[in-house]
């Protein structure tokens, strides 16, 4: 008989307010996979972790998320949300923070503004990226290959290298 797991277990307790990430990502539309990405790559979010591994979030860095999540909503990169001065300073990533065995990704060379096609498939792309739509993904892909090279690294390139 296998012994039973998770927080129902008693080994893990679970502070009050606080979310799993299944529970934060059906609240904020982000996917499991893509927050505990951006855990890795980026240093943030940076969930508290129980013994067995669990990701617990407070209500300040699920507020964050859900800030983040509108942001990508609106064509912006992870990259360009967390350097904004209107990131919740308070759940920001510290410059020690990077878990990762790469440190993390620098878009301050991805110049801005966006042609209205590379911000429509920017959009597209960081919500395929974010519902885990691999044929969303390679269709977006198909269409970044129709914008100018430079519109293209801006728009599509460098959220593709995020997938990798």
């Amino acid at each position: 008989m296998t012994p039973p797991r998770g927080p129902a277990s008693g080994a893990t307790m679970r502070k009050a307010n606080h979310l799993t990430i299944g529970e934060v990502a059906e609240q904020t539309g982000l996917s499991a996979s893509v927050i505990r990405i951006r855990e890795m790559r980026y240093g943030w979010p940076t969930p508290e972790h129980a013994a067995n591994g669990f990701r617990y979030y407070s209500e300040s860095l699920t507020s964050a998320l859900h800030w983040v999540s509108a942001q990508i909503q609106r064509g912006r990169s992870i990259g360009e949300i967390l350097r904004d001065p209107l990131f919740p300073r308070e759940v920001a990533p510290s410059a020690s923070a990077t878990r990762s065995r790469r440190s993390p990704a620098d878009f301050s060379h991805i110049p801005d503004p966006l042609s209205a096609d590379g911000i429509r498939l920017r959009r597209t792309l960081e919500q395929a990226i974010a519902t885990n739509d691999r044929g969303m993904v390679a269709r977006i892909q198909a269409e970044c290959l129709r914008l100018k090279p430079d519109e293209r690294e801006r728009a599509c390139d460098a959220l593709l290298r995020e997938l990798r």
